[in-house]
């Protein structure tokens, strides 16, 4: 009968449920960690397990059992679990142990020889008879044991003897059989010749500092014969040159942690680069702008480099007493951006992260110094872009090799400081052009000279490309941190010829080396070596830190906004300078006239603010419960801030996890992340079969290739991280339903206030007018509010106050408001909270906690049925809105009953081990604010374009908006063009510091859309911007201007007048939005405007009859009606029709709209219009803009003498062949 644990178990069956998954390889493997035998094999479990349970209570058990159980315990639990899997009878197992203990190799009769226990396990071979008695174990298994058990021995000894790799070895031999712990692996990175995972090694067997779920495999597979022998030499080099290093005192060189020697294959164990390599980062990032910060951390990590590339090539594997010249050097060669790897966590703040030299497989050790050595240096395989000209050469390959690549990469880098991932494709792209038949190309070329011999010079794109970054790029305009990197690269690093052999890098030989030019006698540079690459680079950090005559040295133009990069190598125009490229800031550098960069939602990072309102909220909300462990093994290792993240599923796969079907043995039953991209891929109709890869975006996951732009999965963390990938936040947002949690959210509006209160134009100015009547709340305990009027001596910052925007609602029974003068004077005495709405009592809470006394609402400050009092109030919208302190905009509530500081859906989110949250995203400004409700109210429009600031309440969250940009309660960050147009504090100042094709796309993207939203009352539509119309006229130093009409009387501006005077109604599809307006828009360089032939009539009427004396009332009819006096010409619609034209009509009277190809009656064949621009160069298919005009009947006609006036009736453009003018006279009227 077998013995059983206190559980009640047989131990062999308890180790088999302990038995863990090892998925390195493709074979199904099980292994039992470490820590399993001390806890498990004690001595109670293997007296039971002996048989000895009854003698050992009754005290009868023999000293040999006794001696048998501690020899166990201390020397051979391995062994024993091994055997008691095999052998079922306690007896057995008893006596088989026994002859373990007992045994010695055949011969050897010396008492203190090892038997068979843990350290000679995995030694033991098979049972052969063939085999001689010395290299076998023939008498350790010769009873006990059948044929079946003693072959599952040999096999189930490997799940016991896992290795456990340990600080103190590097090296490692493993049987054929061994298994590898690793309980988790990514898909592979492949290179030329061998393929990198990363892996999770059970905790029990990795005993480095390292974390076990973030290490590196590098295998290296040894294939066929011809091919093993190679390949185990470059791996025995690696290992060799690996070695060496760790000896070396630099964080900026990968070392290697294991090397392992398998019978098949070959393994090197490093940490994992949590932020990727450098190529990937370049063409995942670009700068925001030209970062001054970004230039300090670049220059940084180059000096490491530099730094660690000389500690490379100086390598003294011995005592200082041996010579130099025998001192062993090591050659990188390949270094390259992909070679240079990035980690971030543990690593600081910085976002460039710690910059390390990886993969040593090219390395080549020497103990002597080049010059001494007579053969040519074998590296088989090259990088071409980064390889260097001594590639080419007869003749051994030096040290100096590393250098050229490195300069490859600094030049890089400095491109893609300057003009991002798109300048630095545009490089690469030009880099290439000059080899013939495509493909990568060097950072040289190669000429053949009459006699055969190569000659060799810097690759002339790289040289257009150097010498046009030092000439034009205003960064180079003067010394600077930027200009002196590429004076280093140009003058020493990227240099063909090398030092003469008699030049030794000694210490105290700082100078550039150089050589006599045989031609003139004069001296040429030739190559650095990595003491002068570090040593220039310490030059330029020192000149960085300099206190005074240095502040712009390490950048010359920070934060410019709007860059003109003029690319090197781009074509003249005329006037014999490079075409500019025009750029944005943003995530990426976006083309300024690119549509989808207009629309474009960015979330950038911003963690020291995040990090600020941390430290003022609980505990609860930072670090919400969640079941961080109910995720499947492959969501469970995801690294999100991870370099060119990306992770791929299929339907089938998310479908197991999310059902509750484990994928594997060591898998939960259950992933909630499984399930949560399920339903993402369910709502975008994925099919099962398919596959979809997701990527990061800054803290934001994105289908890969999918038309859907936004976001899927919110990713937050919830401390101060090592990068800036991803963004603090809050994974759950505080019920403000309960009023304790309710204060939660105001300290963080708070927060945004404060903060913004040190922006630049964005705090209110207090000299500022204030509104006729205010609203005090008093304070906290007061439960009346009051009416008042503010006292003229009183100095305006004393009433400091907040304006509220929000929807009027559809019926007018049981509205609040303040209706005459006797209402008035009733509030003015006090109205009860009770006694408000909803709404307005939310508004009270708000400003109360924001510290505010007074609060503005216009139901209640403007007389609503007092004719006389609203034209006297509603021109000064634009002061009430930009006075206040902030708006708190109610885009939640549907009327003034309804209230906004109401219950939101909770949100989902998983936690995962390494901290991250994965978040449903909500941060999403267009569809809460901008598609909202409220924000379709034409009122609106103005009371958020006037704010300064904007709170609003929406019912998902709580979003800030000022001039730097949108802030949500997530504590996420919003970037978006539009928004930045209407949510500048002093609107439009941004737009007087634009172009002039973009101030006019400014406006007329404004009156687009105003004429697209909603009023209760159509004829509110010229009072629900007269706010904003004042004060764009006043901007726009266009006093003249009327009715969405610009005019400032400047020719050289007037463009913009006729451009508002070519608004036309919508297609046919926007039929629904009432009164819906687009503009036609001819390029503004393309054509001649009509400036001198169209006036408005407040500029007077050039060329019009008005010597008929008019009555009061014929003139007052006149001058209450705008138009504009031109001559109309004739357009021949037969001619027009079926060719390039676009006639759109105005809506007539019974709400219809024509388009020219529906007017075919004859009488309707030639029609009139006011050409208001033709193209510079006549052609036949060029178009001509116009305003379609009809004469008006007789008896309308206001002049006398016959002077003619015409109406509007639409807008077009039609070919310039097909205008005639009207015969010359005096210029119309058209209304």
């Amino acid at each position: 009968m077998a013995a059983r644990s206190n559980s009640g178990k047989e131990l062999r069956n308890i180790l088999a449920e302990k038995l863990v998954n090892a998925v390195y390889e493709d074979k199904p493997e099980q292994f039992l960690p470490q820590s399993l035998f001390s806890k498990l094999i004690t001595k109670e479990v293997i007296i039971r397990e002996l048989g000895l349970e009854g003698k050992t209570k009754l005290g009868l058990e023999e000293q040999t059992d006794t001696d048998l159980i501690h020899w166990i315990y201390k020397d051979a639990p391995k062994l024993f679990a091994t055997t008691v899997q095999c052998l079922r009878d306690p007896d057995s197992v008893r006596n088989a142990m026994r002859q373990f203990k007992e045994f010695r190799p055949a011969g050897d009769s010396n008492s203190t020889t090892r038997g068979i226990d843990d350290l000679t396990l995995s030694s033991i071979e098979l049972f052969d008879e063939k085999k001689t008695v010395q290299t076998c174990y023939n008498s350790a298994f010769k009873s006990n044991w059948e044929p079946f058990p003693r072959a599952e021995f040999f096999s189930k000894r490997w799940r016991c003897l896992a290795e456990v790799f340990k600080p103190d070895q590097y090296k490692y031999k493993l049987s054929i059989e061994s298994i590898l712990p690793v309980v988790w692996k990514n898909e592979a990175k492949r290179g030329g010749f061998s393929q990198v995972h990363r892996v999770e090694i059970h905790k029990d067997h990795w005993k480095h500092d390292c974390a076990s779920d973030m290490i590196a495999i590098k295998s290296i597979s040894l294939g066929n014969s011809n091919e093993a022998e190679g390949a185990k030499a470059a791996w025995e080099k690696e290992a060799k040159a690996l070695k060496a290093i760790k000896k070396l005192n630099t964080p900026h060189i990968l070392q290697c942690i294991a090397a392992v020697e398998q019978e098949h294959r070959l393994f090197f164990l490093f940490r994992w680069a949590d932020g990727g390599d450098l190529h990937d980062y370049w063409h995942e990032r670009s700068p925001h702008r030209r970062q001054a910060n970004m230039v300090r951390d670049v220059i940084r990590q180059l000096y490491g480099l530099a730094e660690a590339l000389h500690m490379l090539h100086n390598i003294n594997s011995t005592d200082e007493s041996r010579s130099h010249d025998a001192r062993e050097s090591i050659r990188h060669g390949d270094i390259k951006p992909t070679n240079i790897l990035r980690f971030l966590n543990g690593q600081g703040t910085t976002e460039l992260g710690l910059l390390k030299i990886a993969d040593m497989g090219l390395a080549k050790q020497h103990v002597q110094y080049t010059r001494e050595r007579n053969g040519i240096t074998s590296t088989n395989y090259w990088t071409v872009q980064y390889m260097a000209p001594d590639h080419m050469r007869s003749q051994p390959l030096s040290r100096l090799y590393d250098i050229w690549s490195m300069g490859c990469v600094i030049l890089d880098f400095v491109v893609w400081i300057l003009y991002g991932n798109e300048g630095l494709e545009e490089f690469s792209q030009a880099v290439r052009t000059t080899k013939d038949k495509g493909g990568e190309a060097p950072y040289f070329s190669v000429k053949q000279t009459n006699n055969g011999v190569k000659q060799f010079e810097i690759n002339p794109n790289v040289t257009i490309w150097l010498d046009g970054m030092l000439k034009d790029d205003p960064e180079c305009a003067k010394e600077s941190a930027i200009h002196d990197l590429l004076c280093l690269v140009k003058n020493k690093l990227l240099v063909v010829d090398l030092p003469p052999d008699h030049v030794r890098d000694r210490v105290g030989n700082p100078s550039q080396p150089k050589i006599r030019n045989k031609r003139d006698g004069t001296h040429q540079p030739v190559r650095a070596t990595a003491r002068i690459l570090r040593d220039q680079l310490s030059k330029i950090l020192d000149n960085i830190e300099k206190p005074q005559g240095y502040e712009n040295y390490l950048l010359i133009a920070p934060n410019m906004d709007d860059l003109k990069v003029v690319w090197p190598g781009k074509p003249k125009d005329s006037q014999g300078n490079r075409v500019c490229q025009n750029f944005k800031k943003g995530k990426d550098f976006c083309l300024t006239n690119t549509p989808q960069a207009e629309d474009r939602l960015d979330f950038p990072v911003d963690d020291n603010f995040a990090q600020c309102v941390f430290d003022q909220l609980p505990k609860s909300l930072l670090e919400p419960q969640s079941e961080a462990s109910q995720l499947c093994a492959k969501c469970r290792h995801l690294i999100f801030w991870e370099g060119n993240f990306h992770v791929e599923y299929s339907g089938a796969y998310l479908k197991i996890g999310a059902d509750g079907t484990a994928h594997d043995d060591n898998d939960l039953p259950y992933c909630r992340f499984c399930r949560m991209i399920l339903k993402i891929l369910e709502k975008a109709k994925v099919q099962d079969d398919k596959f979809v890869t997701f990527t990061r975006e800054m803290s934001r996951l994105k289908i890969e290739g999918s038309l859907f732009n936004e976001p899927v999965v919110s990713l937050i963390l919830n401390s101060m991280p090592s990068t800036d990938l991803i963004q603090i936040g809050l994974p759950r947002l505080p019920a403000i339903e309960k009023v304790d949690e309710r204060e939660v959210l105001f300290k963080i509006i708070r927060s945004w206030v404060n903060d913004c209160d040190k922006h630049n134009g964005c705090r209110p100015k207090y000299n500022m007018r204030l509104p006729t009547r205010l609203i005090d709340i008093g304070r906290h305990e007061q439960d009346k509010i009051c009416i008042c009027v503010p006292q003229k001596d009183i100095p305006t910052e004393a009433f400091s106050y907040i304006a509220l925007s929000h929807p009027w609602g559809e019926g007018d029974f049981d509205r609040f408001t303040t209706r005459n003068e006797a209402d008035l004077d009733r509030f003015k005495q006090g109205i009860s909270l009770d006694e408000l709405p909803c709404t307005f009592r939310d508004a009270v809470i708000t400003t109360r906690a924001l510290g505010k006394q007074y609060l503005w609402i216009d139901s209640l400050c403007i007389l609503q049925d007092d004719q006389a009092d609203k034209t006297r109030e509603i021109p000064l919208m634009e002061y009430v809105y930009s006075s206040a302190y902030c708006v708190i905009a109610a885009s939640r509530a549907q009327d003034q009953h309804t209230g906004f500081l109401l219950r939101r859906k909770n949100r989902s989110f998983i936690r995962f081990p390494n901290g991250v949250y994965a978040c449903e995203p909500i941060d999403n400004f267009r569809s809460d604010v901008l598609d909202g409700s409220l924000s379709q109210r034409a009122w609106v429009l103005q009371e958020r374009a006037l704010a300064r600031r904007t709170v609003f309440f929406t019912e998902v969250q709580t979003y800030f908006e000022c001039g730097e940009g949108i802030r949500c309660e997530t504590l996420g960050k919003i970037k978006h063009a539009e928004t930045a147009f209407l949510g500048d504090p002093n609107f439009p100042s941004k737009s007087l510091d634009s172009t002039r094709g973009e101030r006019i796309r400014d406006f007329t993207t404004l009156f687009a859309q105003y004429s697209r939203l909603g009023l209760k009352y159509p004829e509110d539509r010229p009072n629900a911007i007269t706010g904003l119309e004042a004060r764009l006229h006043r901007i726009y130093d266009s006093p003249k201007g009327q009715y969405g009409i610009f005019d400032n009387g400047d020719m050289k501006m007037k463009g913009l007048f006729l451009r508002s005077l070519l608004w036309r109604r919508g297609e046919k599809s926007w039929m629904r939005l009432a009164g819906g307006i687009d503009y036609l828009n001819p390029e503004g360089n393309k054509y001649v405007w009509a400036v001198n032939s169209i006036n408005a009539y407040w500029t007077g009427d050039r060329g019009v009859d008005t010597s008929a004396t008019l009555s009061p009332s014929q003139h007052a009819a006149i001058v209450s009606t705008p138009y504009i006096t031109a001559r109309p010409w004739r357009i021949d619609l037969a001619r027009v029709r079926g060719m390039k034209h676009q006639l759109i009509y105005d809506v007539v009277e019974d709400g219809s709209q024509q388009h020219g190809d529906s007017m075919d009656s004859a009488e309707q064949q030639m029609l009139e219009g006011v050409v208001i621009a033709r193209p510079k160069h006549q052609c036949r298919e060029d178009s001509t803009y116009i305003l379609i005009v009809e004469q008006q009947p007789v008896h309308t006609q206001a002049f006398a003498h016959g002077t003619k006036s015409y109406r509007r009736i639409g807008v077009g453009s039609v070919l310039s062949a097909h205008t005639a003018k009207v015969e010359l006279g005096p210029k119309a009227r058209i209304y």
